[in-house]
């Protein structure tokens, strides 16, 4: 310890600090197991930890394909560029013709021309912008703005429209544009108190204002029937589909929605690794079979087993849904002797080929209800393991750092213990060897004087 001053038997010539090394390790004894178990119980808590991290990962894959949109990975093509197609679980395999008549803008509109785009316009007075039937904005002019001034003015007025100045080489015009598309979203420009930008103007004369593209809706025809949006981004109008329209269309594109088994595969094989990483971890520190622990703490666990013993069940449950598919094996799913998970790519696409509704009613869970779907209880049962109050692998793991500190409490109180036998011990055999020493002195003198008389 510091601040201990041995001794090396300077009078009895003994090796007293190795003589109270060796009877203090003797004693260690004691506090070396109390060490010893707080460190399998640390090493217990990490291990659950970091199962309750894979755990994680096994519920975000679970959770993926706990809805129907999830499990029905539907695949959507296009015949043409200008019309492309996605889908989502929600869509059923069908076939459509389309046709883009044409695409959403925003309104775009000039000015008249001015010889500098810095200099004083001369222009006093006021004019409005208003979009669609919202509220009209004024924009204030003075004398000495510019159209650089003008523009600006109008970027900061907190409306949906911007505003830059056009150079063509010679002359400059004020440019104001809607930041969106669709007909509710026309810009309407009202003058004629002091400012003379012409802004409503009809471009017949070279030097005018006009409007170069009105704010309008995306018009297409699905199967020959009409279909308005303010955007070209259109959803809804057929479920689980979304249309992102690039270009016009001269003739019909064909769009052909179908099952995505490979999409679906990826998704279960993520389920498939995660809980097989869970499983070997746990067989891994707890013991399987002839396989021993590699954790102590954790050698046969009651909470691991539980654990293991949810998961099991969850995947080996029946679906109360009507079809072809009660339970998961009956699409590919299923445990070997191990306990770990298989995934038989060919069942399972062989069940999206023959009712591929029928699989995503045996793995979703419809919304807006509480229970159903084997894939969302899958995700329950893996949140009720990890609940932060509740959670048997919280618990347990609760209860290894508890132990663990007892337990490195109670070394350190024995450590004391040590450091004052130590030191109790070098008072003893300091005032032994201080002894020793004195009676070599008395000895030596007798010796001295004994031989001085001869």
């Amino acid at each position: 310890m510091a601040g201990i001053v041995t001794m090396g038997g300077l009078g009895s010539g003994m090796d007293v600090e190795g003589l109270i090394s060796g009877l203090v390790k003797a004693n260690q004894v004691t506090m070396n197991k109390l060490q010893s178990q707080a460190t399998s119980y640390r090493t217990a808590s990490s291990t659950l930890s970091a199962i309750g991290s894979s755990l994680a990962s096994l519920q975000s894959a679970a959770q993926a394909l706990s809805t129907t949109t999830g499990v029905g990975s539907m695949n959507a093509t296009s015949s043409d560029s200008s019309i492309v197609v996605g889908a989502t679980g929600a869509a059923l395999p069908a076939s459509y013709a389309v046709t883009v008549e044409n695409l959403a803008t925003e309104q775009r509109t000039y000015s008249s021309t001015f010889d500098s785009n810095s200099g004083a316009l001369g222009q006093t007075g006021f004019f409005t912008i208003q979009i669609g039937s919202g509220t009209a904005k004024r924009i204030d002019v003075l004398g000495t703005d510019s159209l650089d001034q003008i523009a600006g003015k109008i970027n900061q007025a907190g409306i949906r429209a911007s505003a830059s100045v056009f150079y063509d080489g010679s002359k400059y015009r004020l440019q104001v544009r809607g930041l969106d598309t669709g007909d509710a979203n026309a810009l309407t420009f009202v003058e004629g108190n002091g400012t003379s930008l012409d802004l409503n103007g009809d471009g017949v004369l070279a030097t005018a204002g006009k409007t170069v593209q009105q704010a309008k809706n995306a018009n297409l025809t699905i199967d020959g029937f009409s279909v308005s949006r303010a955007t070209n981004q259109i959803a809804g109008a057929i479920p689980g589909l979304t249309f992102a329209l690039t270009a016009k269309t001269t003739s019909p594109v064909a769009v052909t929605v179908a099952s995505d088994p490979t999409s679906l595969q990826v998704k279960l094989t993520a389920v498939v690794n995660a809980y097989n990483a869970i499983v070997k971890a746990a067989h891994n520190a707890a013991g399987f079979g002839a396989q021993t622990a590699q954790v102590d703490a954790l050698a046969g666990d009651s909470a691991l087993r539980t654990m293991t013993g949810r998961l099991n069940a969850a995947i080996t449950a029946k679906t109360v849904a009507v079809g072809p598919f009660q339970t998961l094996q009956d699409v590919g799913l299923s445990l070997d002797r191990n306990g770990l998970l298989t995934l038989d790519n060919a069942k399972l696409s062989k069940a999206m080929t023959a009712d591929a509704a029928s699989v995503v009613n045996l793995m979703a869970r419809t919304t807006g209800v509480a229970t159903g779907g084997l894939m969302a209880k899958f995700s329950d049962v893996v949140t009720a393991l990890t609940d932060p109050s509740k959670g048997v692998l919280v618990m347990r793991n609760d209860s290894f750092t508890k132990q663990a500190k007892k337990l490195d409490t109670r070394a350190l109180q024995e450590q004391v213990r040590l450091d004052a036998y130590a030191n109790q011990l070098r008072k003893s055999l300091g005032d032994m060897d201080a002894k020793v020493a004195a009676n070599k002195v008395v000895q030596q003198t007798i010796t001295n004087t004994f031989n001085f008389g001869r």
